[in-house]
């Protein structure tokens, strides 16, 4: 079966499907939209092409014609060898969705710098090593998704982005929680798994409308009890940690249908409390086995007299 953090990876084609959608639902519903698959048939409607979709065409570079299409509002360039766009890019001030998962980028290209109305910057899967400050320019953005990169640290003025609602940085190389998020009233997910973070704010729990927290593979030692002000919380995913306890405040969380964590916090856990919360939220546990992770059925766990073995859990 799948590990715990195969099941906590979001799917990056997935995620391009769903900006797509996210842009569709943005047109005028007057009349169908066209997504072009090539650039030479979008410059046949230069002056009306709204969405361009240019992946997995094993492209080395983008063709500067690009910047013709001065209404362009979505472009996906992902899954190709593309290392720099041209500078004719920066004409696309309309842009709203770059999209450029799975190349062969350094850093995120400044010609985006003209594109005010960015509402989704996706690169993941790249070779970033830094977040630009004037990505905060972006008023706009709503997705920042930046995972499977080279990133070490986050620069002062994240809160800016007031509008954000996702942020994913999983596959990096963070030591610290971007404490500015705290101050992002609309974040909704925070995928941060697979990095080197040590511990969480102890007011985490100011994110009132946290749906997602996924902190799988880091370094946490504890959970601040705080998490239980996050009324909103539908996912928290705690596993491949040092976490030897959760805070008794996620029992309260009634919305939670998602729970992953190592095997210690079981045998640390009360009994009632935990097979009440279960119960009555329908709720999905996993834990890890022996170092390792897998699915656990937490109620045969509890009911097995004999310390559980690697069958009982891996139900």
């Amino acid at each position: 079966s799948r590990s715990v953090v195969e099941q906590t990876k979001p799917t990056m084609r997935l995620l391009t499907i769903i900006c797509m959608l996210l842009f569709l639902t943005e047109l005028t519903q007057a009349q169908d939209p066209i997504v072009y698959k090539s650039l030479r048939q979008a410059l046949k409607n230069k002056e009306t092409a709204e969405a361009l979709d240019l992946s997995d065409k094993n492209l080395k570079q983008l063709d500067p014609r690009v910047g013709e299409l001065s209404n362009l509002k979505y472009l996906n360039i992902s899954f190709n060898k593309i290392k720099e766009v041209p500078a004719e890019l920066a004409n696309l001030n309309q842009l709203r969705h770059f999209i450029a998962e799975h190349n062969q980028f350094s850093a995120v290209p400044e010609e985006l710098k003209a594109m005010k109305d960015l509402q989704v910057l996706y690169m993941a899967t790249n070779q970033i090593s830094e977040v630009p400050a004037w990505v905060y320019d972006f008023t706009d953005l709503t997705n920042l998704l930046l995972s499977e990169n080279e990133i070490e640290n986050i620069p002062p003025g994240l809160e800016k982005l007031q509008n954000l609602e996702i942020i994913t940085l999983q596959e990096n190389q963070l030591r610290e929680f971007p404490r500015e998020l705290l101050e992002i009233a609309q974040m909704r997910e925070i995928y941060l798994h697979e990095n080197e973070i040590g511990q969480l704010p102890e007011n985490i729990g100011d994110l009132k409308q946290l749906r997602v927290l996924d902190m799988t593979e880091n370094d946490l030692l504890t959970i601040p009890s705080s998490i239980g002000n996050c009324t909103e919380l539908d996912e928290l995913k705690l596993a491949d940690n040092q976490i030897t306890t959760i805070p008794k405040t996620v029992f309260g969380l009634k919305k939670l249908t998602e729970l992953t964590f190592n095997q210690e916090i079981l045998e640390r856990t009360d009994k009632r409390m935990f097979i009440s919360f279960t119960r009555k939220n329908n709720i999905s546990t996993f834990a890890g086995v022996h170092g390792g992770l897998g699915y656990c059925d937490s109620m045969n766990y509890f009911r097995s007299e004999k310390k559980p073995t690697s069958a009982v859990l891996n139900q």
